[in-house]
């Protein structure tokens, strides 16, 4: 895992109407999505739809440091050809509580208020963020736990463009 902390959205296909050029082919989305993010969550279904060939072109284009975290009820719900493609690019497994092997790094489970990870060690906040007032996003920003691997936001209520502001936050808040 990088030592950079880890920005990026839940959920796909990416259809902000006004984010991505109009001319832009849609299999570039995920190589232009990762130009401002960092991280992406998908749940196994959303995975699922994604043939493989597809996704292994579309990790091609990627960043290193750039991962999936994907939410499951299961590890068995991933298909072994899709993890096969994902290989580096994958963060961690969103586990049930019940799901998760004490014993496995990369299977974090729902600590509560929008924290994954382990006990005591979590690794993963969604951010409840609706909008880009940089008072409140600093607010909740100094609230996150100092060790984080990544902060998600929720798609449906956030501009994808709001992510270069939060990374440059982060940073001058010494939170990345």
């Amino acid at each position: 895992m990088s030592d950079r902390l880890l920005i990026g959205f839940s959920g796909w296909p990416l259809l902000w109407s006004d984010y991505f050029p109009e001319d832009l082919p849609e299999d570039w989305q995920l190589a232009y999505y990762s130009n401002d993010a960092d991280a992406l969550v998908l749940s196994a279904d959303q995975l699922h739809a994604i043939d493989t060939e597809d996704l292994e072109e579309w990790c091609d284009d990627l960043p290193d440091y750039f991962r999936f975290y994907l939410k499951a009820d299961a590890v068995a719900d991933v298909s072994a050809k899709h993890l096969d493609v994902l290989d580096e690019y994958l963060g961690a497994f969103l586990l049930p509580e019940s799901a998760v092997n004490s014993d496995d790094n990369c299977c974090w489970y729902d600590m509560g208020d929008g924290c994954w990870g382990k006990p005591d060690q979590p690794r993963l906040v969604f951010l409840d963020y609706a909008q880009t007032d940089l008072r409140s996003m600093r607010e909740s920003l100094q609230k996150l736990p100092k060790e984080l691997d990544a902060l998600i936001l929720d798609r449906e209520i956030s501009d994808p463009r709001s992510i270069a502001e939060l990374k440059t936050l982060t940073q001058l808040l010494g939170v990345a």
